[in-house]
C-alpha cells in the first residue's frame, strides 16, 4: 500500500524520470494508444507510456492459461512488427 501512495504523490513527469524516460505519453483511448505507441518506439532514448484503463474486469474473463514470460516474450515480439 505504500508504494501506490507514494506513486500517487508524484508526477507523471517524475515518475518517467526514475524509470530512464526521456519523453513521456499518455494514451487514455484506444487511438491515443495506436498513436503513442507509434510516438513512443520512433523516439530517440527510452520512453515512457502511460496507459489509462478502467478499473474492475469482465464477468467471463478466465484464469490465465499463459505463464507470464511467455507473455513478456509475446508481447515483444508483437512490438518488433
Amino acid at each position: 500500500k505504500l508504494g501506490k501512495v507514494i506513486i500517487g504523490l508524484l508526477t507523471d513527469e517524475a515518475i518517467a524520470s526514475y524509470t530512464g524516460g526521456s519523453k513521456m505519453f499518455k494514451a487514455e483511448t484506444l487511438t491515443d494508444l495506436k498513436n503513442t505507441i507509434s510516438k513512443s518506439l520512433n523516439c530517440i532514448g527510452p520512453s515512457f507510456l502511460e496507459v489509462k484503463i478502467r478499473p474492475g474486469s469482465r464477468e467471463d474473463l478466465g484464469r490465465p492459461t499463459i505463464e507470464p514470460a511467455d507473455n513478456k516474450k509475446d508481447f515483444m515480439k508483437f512490438l518488433e512488427k
